[in-house]
């Protein structure tokens, strides 16, 4: 709004209400742009009333969403509503361009360019998995994407989307190096559960038919792998040809794969 107001292009939305100098110099803004439009559009309320109820709602919102808010409103003939402010601060995401994204900015993040246009769109990457963003299809990711979008916008504030750090290595189709094999299940060995200690739970745990794959390559030079496929074919995950038959998701929660 004008140079007094802290702005970050991640900025954690605030859960209490927005300061009271704040909507003072918002009303004061929108007094200068529309004049006696923005008063009559007041006319026969308690002013007091409307802005506290201003400042409850906008709390939820970050600084720079309240400023593009405000950008947006230089082109528009009449001032806004509460309901029609908001939306102009936080335009609703689309869900099919928020994965295009994702799918473009995970890809990025692996050099440190990835730019995100909102905080959580990066989150629900983060969830479904950068693995299964990258090989897999909005067809046949759409629900699932939907559902963790929808969750993080649901929380309303969100975490900054922090710098990248070194990635482990994503399984593939090649048949991965042995030295770089090595040093990929240290990494992973490190990050996996207490319960699971030896970098193996992603192959135990398979969220994809190509995360699936990799297991299966790796079988065929590793006793490790080679247990974890039987064991896969006894439980009902696999079959004995190599489809995968449930996926993993997370918290012990497994979904039947797609046929075809």
């Amino acid at each position: 709004m004008n140079d007094r107001l802290p702005t970050s292009a991640t900025s954690q939305a605030k859960p209490s209400a927005l300061p009271d100098a704040w909507i003072e110099r918002l009303f004061s803004r929108f007094s200068a742009m529309y004049g006696s439009k923005f008063a009559d559009l007041w006319r026969g309320t308690n002013i007091d009333h409307v802005k506290a109820l201003w400042a409850e709602e906008l709390g939820a919102y970050s600084p720079d969403e309240i400023k593009a808010g405000v950008d947006a409103c230089r082109t528009r003939d009449w001032p806004p509503t509460l309901p029609e402010f908001l939306k102009l601060c936080r335009k609703p995401i689309d869900p099919e361009r928020a994965f295009a994204e994702a799918v473009e900015q995970m890809a990025r993040r692996e050099s440190g360019a990835d730019r995100w246009s909102h905080p959580a769109i990066y989150w629900a990457a983060v969830k479904v998995g950068a693995f299964d963003l990258k090989h897999e299809t909005w067809r046949t990711m759409a629900n699932r994407w939907r559902e963790a979008l929808d969750e993080q916008l649901a929380k309303g504030a969100w975490p900054e989307v922090p710098e990248r750090r070194e990635a482990l290595p994503a399984p593939g189709k090649t048949t991965p190096d042995p030295e770089k094999a090595a040093e990929y299940l240290a990494k992973a060995g490190a990050a996996t559960s207490k319960a699971k200690d030896d970098g193996l739970d992603w192959a135990r745990k398979p969220s994809s038919q190509g995360a699936w794959n990799m297991v299966l390559q790796t079988a065929t030079r590793d006793d490790r792998f080679k247990g974890i496929v039987e064991k896969a074919v006894k439980d009902g995950i696999a079959t004995a040809s190599g489809k995968l038959l449930k996926r993993y998701l997370c918290n012990d929660q497994w979904a039947d794969c797609c046929a075809g």
